[in-house]
């Protein structure tokens, strides 16, 4: 978490008001905050996030640089997962990053803050503006430029070390306990799979199931057993009571994880770590209030729990403006689109609703739905909503605003 006092280093300036510092490897200025130069940031904060990570910082003007703050309000109203998406759209892995804004003096400064990614390299996936596909984008010194052989080699090296690590610790690991009593888990099948003998989980439970981080093995008559979170199908031997345990690391939590497992009212086994993963996504609109709920912390001690991870403040931000943003009311404004939710309305009321795949329906229907009260319902209608194609029918974000309506109304 990049603390206010850092931000505001960057913008100290000279006797002259010029600021002290210079556009560097993680470093670059923008006088102002464009929808239409979204490709233009994309491609920096890939290059950021492929070297050390960096901060783009909006409102200081070029040549020379002056801290005249931004001079509207387009950057303070943009909606972080609009440029998530955008991001997610031409580069992958995805660009982990935060929106921060802080004001001095009354002017208000941007910040886009890009962390160096986990897992080099970040790749262009689609061609867009300058944006070319098949490229790695890589920052030097104050330019984006197509990576070099040296610092492509380098990445390659790090990946083929991880690897290596990895493998000496499975070793180590299978070492400790003997080969004889070791297994293998597939998460893509099920099966796990060893000398004496195998057992399958049943491929419907695997989104479900949720193992724990650290474990031990119990003796049973001389033998290690296992025992996993779910039903589980012994194959070979007979059926019986699974009295060990066995630790698997969980697989990292993205956001299609972060809403199912809330729709699903599945009971994670580790809620701080999705509050985590919310604060991280850099994503406006996530349901965070059910996590709370499970980890049992009070809304009251957010802020002391998560101050030191980075994202947290819009968190803070949503617990004081999600009741006044969150439900909405129908208002008779006589147009089109009233007629339209009205109808929609009525259809849920006479069980009725059709789902259909266009973008105007689906926007109407989720604001419709922040309306309704019965949180049993609501669950129903987004549940069949989310086997839509969201993103490419471009309602992703309504969509995200009405999982957090019903995680506020249910939860809060």
């Amino acid at each position: 978490m990049i603390a206010d006092e850092h931000l505001r280093k960057i913008l100290v300036t000279n006797e002259q008001g010029f600021i002290k510092r210079n556009e560097s490897s993680t470093l670059e200025f923008k006088a102002n905050f464009s929808y239409a130069s979204l490709p233009q940031y994309a491609k920096t904060m890939a290059a950021f996030a492929n070297n050390r990570g960096g901060i783009i910082v909006f409102g200081i003007t070029d040549h020379p640089r002056r801290p005249i703050g931004l001079e509207n309000d387009r950057f303070i109203n943009l909606d972080s997962a609009r440029l998530t998406e955008e991001l997610n759209k031409v580069f992958e892995p995805e660009i982990i990053w935060l929106k921060r804004d802080i004001q001095i003096n009354g002017k208000i400064f941007g910040f886009f803050i890009v962390e160096e990614a986990k897992n080099k390299p970040i790749i262009a996936k689609a061609t867009k503006g300058e944006i070319k596909e098949g490229v790695i984008y890589y920052r030097y010194y104050a330019r984006n430029e197509p990576i070099r052989y040296p610092e492509l080699a380098q990445i390659i090296g790090k990946i083929r070390e991880k690897e290596r690590r990895l493998w000496i610790n499975h070793i180590k690991q299978i070492a400790h306990i003997g080969p004889e009593n070791a297994g293998i888990f597939n998460p893509e099948d099920g099966l796990v799979k060893g000398v004496g003998g195998s057992f399958l989980i049943d491929r419907s439970l695997l989104p479900h199931i949720q193992f724990i981080r650290e474990g031990h093995f119990v003796e049973k008559e001389g033998a290690p057993s296992v025992k996993l979170i779910g039903n589980v199908h012994v194959i070979g031997g007979d059926e019986e009571e699974l009295d060990g345990i066995i630790g698997i690391q969980e697989k990292a939590i993205n956001q299609h994880d972060i809403i199912v497992n809330f729709l699903n009212q599945v009971k994670v086994r580790s809620p701080e770590e999705y509050i985590k993963q919310i604060c991280l996504s850099g994503i406006k609109y996530l349901p965070f209030y059910y996590y709370c709920k499970l980890a049992k912390i009070k809304l009251s001690h957010l802020e002391t729990l998560l101050n030191k991870i980075q994202g947290y403040q819009a968190i803070l931000t949503r617990v004081k403006t999600d009741a006044a943003k969150l439900p909405i009311k129908l208002k008779n404004t006589g147009t089109k689109a009233y007629k339209e939710k009205v109808k929609i309305l009525n259809q849920i009321k006479q069980n009725k609703l059709v789902f259909l795949d266009d973008r105007k329906t689906l926007r109407y229907l989720l604001e419709v739905v922040r309306t309704l009260n019965d949180v049993d319902l609501i669950r129903k209608i987004l549940l069949k909503v989310y086997e839509k194609p969201l993103r490419r029918i471009g309602v992703i974000g309504e969509f995200r605003i009405a999982v957090c309506y019903l995680d506020y109304i249910e939860n809060k």
